[in-house]
């Protein structure tokens, strides 16, 4: 399925968004979405390729969450190498990535 054609069918009726009397621009809790804003160029779920930063588990560091497009057999099915994660914690002035 393409993009647009997911995007308009979660665009007002994802159950990722944040509705407020006193918010009138559209934002969203959904994955990989790093502005947090309800928009086509933004979203999380539709695109092929995305970036997630989240803290890590044990409160040090970071952890960069990647997506990588499928190819043409894994489309079907999604599988666990195209998620790829990294986690980065900073100890005495450098980066250690494991």
């Amino acid at each position: 399925m393409s993009a647009d054609l997911q995007w308009a069918i979660i665009r007002n009726s994802s159950c990722f968004l944040i509705k407020s009397r006193s918010v009138f621009k559209g934002f969203t809790r959904e994955p990989n979405n790093l502005k947090g804003l309800n928009s086509f160029r933004y979203n999380g779920l539709i695109h092929k390729k995305t970036v997630s930063v989240e803290p890590a588990a044990d409160g040090k560091g970071v952890v960069l969450t990647t997506r990588k497009k499928a190819g043409k057999r894994a489309r079907q099915q999604i599988s666990l190498k195209a998620i790829c994660r990294l986690t980065c914690c900073k100890c005495f002035g450098f980066f250690f990535l494991s």
